[in-house]
């Protein structure tokens, strides 16, 4: 897998497990 590729598909990863913590934590909040 190219550099490139793997840079982007980590930064992806990362930014949709920040997406899930904080939906979660409004979950959480809002109950």
């Amino acid at each position: 897998m190219p550099y490139r590729a793997a840079k982007f598909y980590f930064h992806v990863a990362i930014m949709a497990r920040i997406d899930m913590c904080v939906a979660l934590f409004s979950y959480i909040a809002e109950s």
